[in-house]
């Protein structure tokens, strides 16, 4: 998926968009384009609009799932970079967990 253009739009088959941020926004709390994003959900939700498509841009920004090989990023959310399988795992468990 990572190497969609970055125009790419992303339809996800369910509405987990904003449980998703939420938990994004738990791992990297200081994120303040996490932070902008979410507002905007929120807002689109309340006035019952949609919040798909993304673009595959925006998913390398803000999706957990995406950064699983970004050591800066695994280390602010105290995962240790063992492999991209491994660190992909983790970062599933977290959400599992959550």
């Amino acid at each position: 998926l990572k190497s969609l253009p970055k125009e790419t739009k992303i339809f996800c088959g369910h509405e987990y968009t904003q449980s998703n941020a939420k938990f994004a926004l738990y791992l990297d709390p200081k994120d303040s384009l996490l932070r902008k994003k979410i507002n905007e959900i929120d807002s689109k939700i309340s006035n019952s609009l949609s919040t798909v498509p993304s673009s595959m841009e925006e998913e390398l920004i803000l999706n957990p799932f995406m950064k699983f090989d970004d050591e800066k990023y695994l280390r602010r959310i105290g995962i240790k970079n063992i492999s991209n399988v491994d660190n992909f795992k983790k970062i599933r468990e977290m959400k599992d967990n959550f």
